[in-house]
């Protein structure tokens, strides 16, 4: 019974953990399920307690190797599901750049460590002669070929996590990379769906609490579903028009864009919507993100 209990506590603080990060990521679902399985990975409890045994002063380079596995694992599924290499790239550089905002990054030297496990994790991947992965021992060669200090090596225990942590993400990268090119729906009861519902319950809730807090729109006229469909179409319109200006919209400056747009959605003619839209986007490319649009708006 106590066993049953941990177990259900930890699944429940790992999709916790799940669920926070991708309603605080950026960019299309695609981007935004990347990135928070890849700083859940970095948030376990594994992870935090290995830490602890590097010196502080390299604790930074353990982290940094960590991230680059992670993001290898994560390319390695999305090629698996055969995503084109462009695609690939926009997932790893939003994963990148969630890093250097919230995670653990130094510029120059975290590319440097990307390089060398883009060079040595395929051999790291293959098995022994004995039929055993190694992928631990890449903790160490990885930061000694990109000339950063680590003078560490991971126990046993973390060398197992590391395998399962690294066998599990690939699989995540190559189910999201195969419902990403077949434009589905997640198959019920999938990873992929149970977050996505838990991001949408979140989502909602946060727009839900704020019309109540301040009376305004979104009001019971607006369905939860065309709020995320809303919701959507804003995000995925201004993360692209953000590409081409070469800069990121934090997430809570997106939130308040959206509710600006649940505005519209419930004051204005059903044709104004798609026409504003566009003539927003289109403000936004030439000249910026407007002052208003610049505030922050917290879903939760």
């Amino acid at each position: 019974m106590l066993h049953w209990l941990k177990t259900k506590l930890h699944e429940k603080k790992v999709r916790d953990r799940a669920h926070k990060h991708l309603v605080t990521a950026s960019g299309p679902p695609l981007h935004r399920l990347a990135i928070a399985a890849a700083m859940s990975a970095l948030e376990d409890d594994l992870v935090r307690e290995e830490l602890g045994r590097v010196r502080p002063d390299e604790q930074r380079a353990f982290m940094m190797t960590y991230e680059c596995l992670i993001m290898w694992a994560i390319r390695r599924g999305l090629f698996s599901a055969g995503l084109p290499e462009g695609v690939q790239a926009d997932v790893l550089a939003a994963i990148r750049d969630h890093f250097a905002e919230h995670a653990w990054y130094t510029p120059g030297e975290f590319e440097k460590l990307w390089d060398k496990t883009e060079e040595w994790m395929p051999e790291f991947a293959k098995p022994s002669k004995d039929g055993n992965l190694w992928l631990a021992a890449a903790l160490v060669q990885i930061p000694h070929a990109a000339g950063v200090r680590l003078g560490f090596s991971p126990g046993l225990t973390f060398g197992i996590h590391l395998i399962n942590a690294l066998v599990g993400i690939t699989k995540m990268g190559k189910f999201a990379g195969e419902q990403e090119l077949a434009g589905k729906v997640p198959q019920p009861g999938s990873a992929l769906e149970v977050s996505r519902e838990a991001s949408a319950i979140l989502i909602v809730g946060g727009y839900r609490r704020i019309a109540e807090q301040y009376g305004c729109p979104p009001s019971t006229m607006t369905s939860d579903e065309k709020i995320m469909e809303i919701y959507s179409r804003v995000v995925t319109a201004f993360y692209q028009a953000s590409k081409q200006r070469g800069e990121v919209i934090p997430a809570v400056f997106l939130n308040r864009i959206v509710l600006k747009f649940l505005f519209v959605h419930e004051k204005m003619p059903a044709f104004f919507f798609d026409e504003h839209l566009l003539y927003e986007v289109d403000k936004y490319i030439a000249v910026g993100l407007r002052p208003e649009y610049k505030q922050e708006l917290p879903l939760f």
